[in-house]
């Protein structure tokens, strides 16, 4: 029979102020940097899950992009965000006990805080307090390669707009963040990434796979996505930052990307069915992807390439 898949309920609650990220939080928690609004559940799961259930750890995720797909595409980036906060909410009901279409509405509230000079789009659970979501919201690349965005909503043609990989290779570029809140350039991402990693000391670090590099690996066009690769690298920059200022997370966990497509399923039933509850929460908002049933044929590629698996290994720090 099909699995039900019942996602979260969100409701947002809106709170128009600035919070300055002055004080250390008090909670104990693991930091997960990614690229895009999906990379935790598709990559890092689950892991995240276990480690939130099992131990008691909150989450802090980082998503360093917008996902965007036009140049000055919000709605799209906000759907995504949405996608994230609902997979966020799910993992909480879950880490409970707490399944099916009865299992409870998930409030978030969203806000700006200063970290540092920058001004960044937080949201913090309320049923679930131990669980965040900080939106950095960096123009995404258009495709795998990193090729730059260069058209807008209205698919005309716009100049393409500098990304992670701009960014990471000519410390003179800067671009804005999608929604024009900060602009950035190379120092200013890593600074801003190494306050966040400084406000939060997190136990446990986890960032996408920078010890390879994107093109041309042997068995895939692409080793692994550009945005992933270059986040990595703003990760692990800003990481020695952090051990810099006199802290030590206690693990440092890289998690391979797109070349796991070719292995087999390391997940076990239970595991992948996690799993799926977590990136189905996700995929409702995501109108690239849409509301999935794992057991039909036609469940997008984007599972049956990367859902039944996962490898991350750690960092000698």
């Amino acid at each position: 029979a099909p699995i039900a898949f019942a996602a979260a309920t969100i409701i947002l609650m809106m709170v128009m102020r600035v919070c300055p990220a002055t004080a250390a939080p008090s909670e104990v928690v693991d930091l997960n940097i990614v690229a895009h609004q999906d990379d935790d559940l598709l990559f890092m799961q689950p892991d995240i899950l276990n480690r939130y259930r099992q131990q008691g750890i909150g989450q802090v995720t980082v998503f360093v992009t917008a996902g965007n797909l036009r140049t000055d595409d919000t709605v799209y980036m906000r759907e995504r965000e949405l996608g994230a906060l609902d997979a966020l909410g799910q993992m909480g009901l879950m880490a409970r006990d707490r399944r099916g279409v009865n299992a409870g509405t998930v409030h978030w509230t969203i806000h700006q805080v200063s970290y540092g000079e920058a001004l960044v789009t937080q949201a913090d659970g309320v049923e679930f307090p131990d669980l965040h979501a900080i939106f950095l919201r960096v123009p995404a690349s258009k495709s795998e390669d990193g090729e730059r965005i260069d058209r807008d909503l209205q698919d005309r043609a716009a100049p393409k707009v500098p990304n992670l990989g701009t960014l990471c290779n000519d410390s003179r570029e800067s671009v804005a963040a999608v929604d024009l809140s900060v602009r950035y350039d190379r120092q200013r991402l890593i600074d801003l990434l190494g306050t966040i990693l400084d406000t939060w000391k997190p136990r446990h670090v986890r960032t996408q796979d920078s010890d390879n590099p994107f093109p041309e690996h042997p068995n895939r066009e692409y080793y692994d996505h550009a945005d992933h690769f270059y986040s990595a690298l703003f990760a692990k920059a800003a990481l020695g930052l952090h051990i810099g200022h006199g802290h030590k997370p206690s693990v440092y966990w890289i998690y391979q990307g797109y070349v796991i497509a070719g292995w087999e399923d390391n997940l076990s039933l239970e595991e992948a069915l996690s799993k799926a509850r977590l990136f189905y929460a996700y995929s409702v908002a995501d109108r690239q992807i849409g509301p999935f049933d794992v057991t039909k044929s036609d469940a997008p590629e984007i599972w049956s390439n990367w859902g039944g698996r996962e490898s991350g290994y750690s960092k000698y720090l």
